[in-house]
């Protein structure tokens, strides 16, 4: 069987990106012990005005502008993110059915 070097469609990348970008912000909060409340302040002194609950929503659905994910693990006092680990093509193929070949 052949590897498979089709095109990857953005539907596809955002798939694994989503779960990866919710982990990073969750993952952040749990290791300070940080509430979506107490979130919410932290980026209210930075300017960003977000409740609670639309916190909630916008990690939950993990759709927002990349300067809101920064400003996000800024105020969470992350430092750095290894990204090296995040392989995001082999991540998809992996999940693809097996190209069958004629």
């Amino acid at each position: 069987m052949k590897p498979d070097t089709s095109p990857i469609r953005q539907s596809e990348t955002l798939a694994v990106l989503k779960p990866y970008v919710q982990a990073l912000i969750r993952d952040a909060m749990r290791r300070r012990k940080v509430t979506f409340k107490e979130l919410s302040v932290r980026l209210a002194g930075l300017g960003i005005q977000a409740s609670e609950n639309t916190l909630i929503q916008k990690i939950r659905r993990a759709e927002f502008p990349a300067h809101f994910l920064i400003a996000c693990l800024r105020v969470l006092e992350v430092n750095s993110i290894d990204l090296r680990e995040l392989d995001i093509a082999h991540t998809i193929r992996k999940k693809r059915p097996p190209i069958l070949s004629r």
